[in-house]
Formats: C-alpha cells, sequence, structure tokens
C-alpha cells in the first residue's frame, strides 16, 4: 500500500525489506527505512514530518519515523502473527 503527502511531493510505500519515501517529482528515492521485512502499508502524516510502516506476518507491528532524519520514533510490537486494526 502507498500514500501521498497531502501537499503531493513525497510518496510513501513499501518494498522488500522496508519503507521508502519517493521525491514524487523527480521519481527519486528520498529516504529508505530497511526494517529487515516487507510491509503491509506505509502512510505520511498530513505535516509530512513522520511516516508510518505497518509489518507483515515476521514483524508484526508498527514504526513511526521522522521523514527527514530517518530517526525511529515510536514502534509498537503485538507480539501475535500480523497486525489488524
Amino acid at each position: 500500500a502507498f500514500s501521498f503527502s497531502e501537499d503531493g511531493k513525497l510518496l510513501s510505500t513499501t518494498w522488500a525489506s522496508g519503507a521508502v519515501l519517493i521525491d514524487s517529482r523527480t521519481c527519486k528515492v528520498a529516504r529508505e527505512q530497511d526494517f529487515g521485512q516487507f510491509g503491509y502499508a506505509s502512510a505520511i502524516s498530513k505535516d509530512s514530518q513522520v511516516a508510518a510502516f505497518v509489518g507483515n506476518n515476521d514483524f508484526p507491528g508498527v514504526v513511526l519515523w521522522d521523514t527527514r532524519t530517518g530517526d525511529i520514533l515510536r514502534s509498537w510490537l503485538s507480539g501475535q502473527s500480523g497486525v489488524y486494526s
């Protein structure tokens, strides 16, 4: 799954082992995050400062990360296979 930032400048999506932000004007990678697992979903906050990564069955949780620095801001692991809402 993917999402665009409110201003349309960034595309947030999952890739082979994490999440990636793509500059929608240049189609170049703006930032990558390697979580070691393919994810189910990715999203970006309204102000484009925080991105979310939702893991798969091997990484059952959610990670929030800073889009400018790549720092992990918060993570939640469910301890179960899969993440459900």
